[in-house]
């Protein structure tokens, strides 16, 4: 993350759409070919690590909805350019369409990221957020601003990320973390205030 930007968290408490955390498959070995050739991956806490502070426990970059999709894509295969994205044929999920957005996961199609959620439709939104759950994610990430809004015609206002931070909190009981990125091309952002760390209460507003 870089110095410009800022990372804030709003409280969340669980309502009746959050299902309970589900065991996960055991992670498989870590590749050692990633991700620079030497497996140069952590396995354990830093030293000094103190939970009980001001941690977040989320996946804004990876979580991928369990199942086969079509069209298919297998590990090498160039990214998909067929704007229509893909349909899940199996799993929990079959049927549902996952529309393609530009600068989404294309490595595979159904891995999502948490600051492009309000550009896909109700349904993807929504399974996203039970997988969430299901892994006993508790902090969802979501982006004001950058993101590739303008250039999949998405117009993001302090009134559409209200109305997608207090449905992510108030009906499936995430804690809200607002991730800054860059700063508009138009020299503007949105900003944002809370009342207090557990209030719902958030206000945003342009500034620039």
């Amino acid at each position: 993350m870089s110095s410009s930007s800022a990372l804030a968290v709003l409280g969340g408490k669980a309502r009746n759409r959050r299902p309970k955390p589900a065991q996960q498959p055991a992670l498989p070995a870590f590749d050692q070919n990633d991700p620079d050739g030497q497996g140069d991956v952590a396995t354990s806490p830093p030293p000094g690590w103190n939970p009980t502070e001001a941690n977040v426990s989320g996946d804004f970059a990876g979580l991928t909805l369990p199942g086969d999709f079509d069209p298919p894509w297998a590990y090498g295969d160039p990214p998909p350019v067929d704007a229509a994205g893909v349909t899940m044929t199996s799993g929990p999920y079959k049927g549902l369409h996952i529309p393609w957005r530009l600068g989404a996961n294309s490595t595979p199609t159904p891995m999502l990221f948490s600051g492009m959620l309000p550009m896909y439709p109700k349904d993807v939104q929504d399974a996203y957020l039970t997988e969430y759950a299901l892994r006993g994610y508790r902090d969802l990430m979501i982006a004001p601003d950058g993101w590739n809004y303008d250039a999949n015609g998405f117009q993001m206002t302090p009134d559409v990320l209200l109305a997608w931070a207090s449905y992510a909190r108030n009906v499936w009981g995430n804690r809200i973390v607002l991730w800054r990125g860059a700063i508009q091309p138009n020299g503007t952002r949105i900003s944002w205030r809370s009342t207090r760390p557990d209030s719902s209460a958030a206000r945003l507003g342009a500034s620039t």
